[in-house]
């Protein structure tokens, strides 16, 4: 096992939710901003999947946040958001080998647990509350054959808007954490 240093200003940092309104995104980024550490205004960008145009939740919204957010921000935000099947996509254009995808480990009690793999399918277990002191820095696990790539996940989900996320229409959203 080894650590690999996560520098954030390097990823772009996406987080995928299902089955969600834009009411629902802004009330728990809200309900998020009352309990976080920091105070600080962030700009969210989200970009809306689906043709739904009522208020009924969407299929899939996508969330890319802010290069200033931290480590622990961002990777407790899919925590926050995990009842609505979150999912973490971190895309590094300058090595792809270090991007990655996580989400909240199902197995875990406590609900403060992550479970990754980065693009070449090197494991990772990332407990939140330790990463407040870990400073950006994911311990590896082992390489898993049976698990989906970045980029094969990307495309299994019918996500590879990712790549062009810039070139979309997305709407922003900003919120004091």
């Amino acid at each position: 096992m080894h650590n690999i240093f996560i520098d954030m200003l390097s990823y772009r940092k996406f987080i995928i939710l299902n089955c969600i309104t834009k009411d629902d995104i802004i009330r728990e980024l809200n309900n998020y901003s009352d309990i976080y550490l920091e105070t600080n205004s962030m700009t969210f960008k989200y970009l809306i999947l689906d043709k739904n145009t009522s208020k009924k939740p969407h299929d899939t919204i996508i969330i890319n946040c802010p290069d200033t957010i931290s480590f622990f921000t961002y990777h407790n935000l899919i925590l926050w958001f995990k009842k609505y099947n979150s999912l973490s996509i971190m895309l590094n254009d300058i090595s792809p080998r270090d991007s990655y995808y996580c989400f909240p480990e199902p197995n875990n009690l406590f609900g403060d647990t992550l479970l990754g793999y980065f693009n070449d399918k090197r494991k990772f277990i990332l407990n939140c509350p330790d990463s407040i002191n870990n400073n950006g820095t994911i311990s590896i696990q082992h390489e898993i054959n049976n698990v989906l790539s970045v980029d094969e996940l990307l495309t299994k989900h019918e996500l590879s808007t990712l790549y062009s996320f810039n070139t979309y229409s997305y709407e922003l959203l900003t919120v004091s954490l």
